[in-house]
């Protein structure tokens, strides 16, 4: 089913309602829980969803602890990208402990033209290319076709893009970034 707007309490309850249902079916592993999720069909709302969870540093019952300040964390169109993880045999808790675990991203040496930042991630499994919002609109308003052609040609040589975030620390700024694949 498709929700838009922003991450609120009651979907947070809908989230654990839903995990709760998934162990009681036998789909206690994530990659099980992700692949019955996006085996549906996906509508114009899954373009336009945005998902925030905020990560206290200290950890939570959905989130890991990790060494830097509490943040929240954005997910854009996340039923697409898991989608695209999926395809590419990318689990869900893998991408995430990739990115937001206690191991920090590293950052590569030589920046963008544009004035981007890129970092790898510990496993060296994503590189992070940090975005100008101007940047993430035009990701955005391609991602239909892009998801298509991905879906159609699975071995296709075009950049892989596995998700579009956007990371606000507890007292900072939102750095907004998508993650790939450094090959």
């Amino acid at each position: 089913s498709c929700v838009s707007g922003g991450h609120t309490q009651d979907d947070v309850d809908e989230l654990r309602r839903q995990h709760q249902q998934q162990q009681q079916r036998g789909a206690s592993d994530p990659a099980v829980a992700a692949a019955d999720e996006s085996a549906g069909k996906l509508c114009a709302q899954d373009y336009q969803e945005k998902l925030a969870v905020f990560f206290p540093s200290s950890g939570s019952s959905t989130t890991p602890a990790h060494p830097s300040m509490d943040f929240v964390w954005r997910d854009y169109c996340p039923r697409v990208f898991r989608r695209l993880r999926a395809a590419a045999g990318i689990d869900e808790a893998d991408y995430m402990l990739s990115l937001a675990g206690a191991q920090a991203l590293r950052q590569l040496n030589s920046p963008g033209k544009s004035g981007s930042m890129f970092l790898l991630s510990e496993d060296e499994r994503f590189l992070v290319k940090t975005m100008r919002k101007s940047e993430m609109s035009v990701l955005r308003g391609m991602l239909e076709q892009y998801s298509a052609h991905m879906e159609r040609y699975p071995h296709s040589l075009i950049t892989r893009f596995f998700g579009l975030h956007k990371v606000t620390p507890a007292h900072g700024r939102s750095v907004s970034c998508c993650a790939g694949c450094p090959d």
